[in-house]
């Protein structure tokens, strides 16, 4: 997770066609907790199958998704129950809010160590889910070389600062989970995840965090907004970044999408985000979620688009259209299916973590900016419907508050 810069992508049950035709455009799997434990034999027959292939093998990590538990949850769905019947305490469902009071160090201790044996378990599987997936797979694929979680991400927190409860629950549960791990001698490690409530919050809560390999996540990072308050935000993560790599932090992203991959110019390892969707997240859990809509995602711009719009400017401004992916081969934007719109995406990101890498942040906020130019030099000339007008007036808004952000970052 902490290599030059990881993709890994947020592993969905109706991702495993694409997640399983891709393994060599991403490094690994973020597997929800909230999936992993309701769809158990269906994600591990998935999962490990993929772990056992000779090759290019993606790793993959389970997610606690623990501050879902930060609200009340008084029509909890299935995979909460089941994810707090993992974590060995179905009392954590409740239609109350989170009290901190609740939670002494025996009901902490508790939710650690099952949280450890659950991953610690997790390439128990009878042969029969193993064969089906690896059916599926289309490789000689045995059990025995199915492998465990790269690392365990202990239960975390969001916190506001480092004075919040929620902060000192999660340095506890930090420490139970390693001293779980100690007493079994086991040899995966454990990986701290720093949730910060706000962007500003990040840096002090990663000063506060002695380890020097975290996962970070930032509530609600919308990389798109770039308003006053959007840039705000974004420099201020990305100068929270900057600041844990000077002292010698390695940080993953649970969440990011191509700002994450422009922070890597000033330390950030890698990031995840799903498939078609996903590259920021809420902790408040969303009552309603589903695949992600059918969409393209422009590579020119680095966002998703409408299929319509893509389409157009596949037809009358072919220069923005420059993908080399195999689903883009013979095919424009409004012919590929949904499966193949998904791959695409994927390829894409591969394709900029691959740009990207090595370069300063000078370079890349140069390269925004002439991106920026030349779209608006390049749509200059095309006319839009009047259906289209308003997609294409923050179609590429957001590249040049993006330049002054790593900017103003660098400095």
């Amino acid at each position: 997770m902490f290599d030059t810069f990881d993709h890994y992508l947020s592993y969905g049950a109706a991702d495993q066609q694409t997640a399983r035709e891709l393994t060599g455009d991403y490094d690994g799997l973020l597997v929800p907790g909230t999936v992993a434990a309701f769809q158990k034999d269906g994600t591990k027959g998935f999962v490990l199958t993929l772990s056992a292939s000779p090759a290019s093998p993606p790793r993959y990590v389970i997610d606690p998704r623990f501050p879902l538990f930060h609200q009340a949850l008084s029509r909890p769905k299935k995979s909460h129950i089941s994810l707090a019947e993992v974590l060995g305490d179905p009392g954590l469902v409740s239609g109350f809010e989170f009290d901190p009071e609740e939670f002494e160090t025996g009901r902490l201790q508790n939710i650690a160590t099952h949280w450890v044996q659950f991953n610690l378990g997790y390439t128990e599987l009878n042969s029969k889910h193993f064969d089906k997936y690896a059916q599926r797979l289309g490789e000689a694929v045995v059990s025995e070389d199915a492998t465990l979680p790269e690392a365990i991400l202990p239960p975390y927190l969001m916190a506001s600062s480092t004075d919040d409860p929620r902060w000192t629950i999660s340095s506890e549960l930090w420490r139970l989970t390693q001293e779980e791990l100690a007493a079994r001698s086991a040899q995966v490690p454990a990986f701290r995840v720093v949730a910060a409530e706000t962007a500003p919050a990040l840096e002090g809560l990663l000063a506060s965090a002695p380890e020097s390999r975290v996962v970070i996540w930032v509530d609600s990072l919308d990389e798109l907004q770039v308003d006053l308050a959007g840039r705000a935000r974004l420099v201020a993560y990305g100068r929270a970044i900057r600041a844990a790599s000077q002292s010698g932090k390695k940080m993953f992203a649970l969440y990011g999408g191509y700002f994450a991959v422009l922070l890597g110019s000033v330390g950030l390892n890698g990031c995840s985000h799903g498939i078609g969707f996903g590259e920021n997240r809420a902790y408040v859990e969303l009552p309603n979620s589903g695949p992600p809509p059918a969409r393209y995602y422009l590579p020119a711009v680095h966002k998703y688009i409408s299929q319509d719009l893509a389409q157009y400017l596949y037809l009358y401004a072919p220069a923005l259209l420059d993908c080399t992916c195999r689903e883009c081969a013979d095919l424009g934007p409004g012919d590929l299916d949904y499966h193949s719109l998904m791959k695409h995406s994927v390829h894409a990101r591969a394709n900029e973590v691959r740009a990207a890498s090595g370069k300063s942040a000078a370079t890349l906020a140069d390269e925004l900016a002439d991106s920026a130019r030349f779209i608006a030099r390049t749509l200059s000339s095309v006319g839009f419907p009047k259906n289209l007008d308003r997609q294409v007036q923050t179609l590429y808004s957001h590249l040049d508050p993006w330049a002054a952000c790593l900017r103003e970052i660098a400095d």
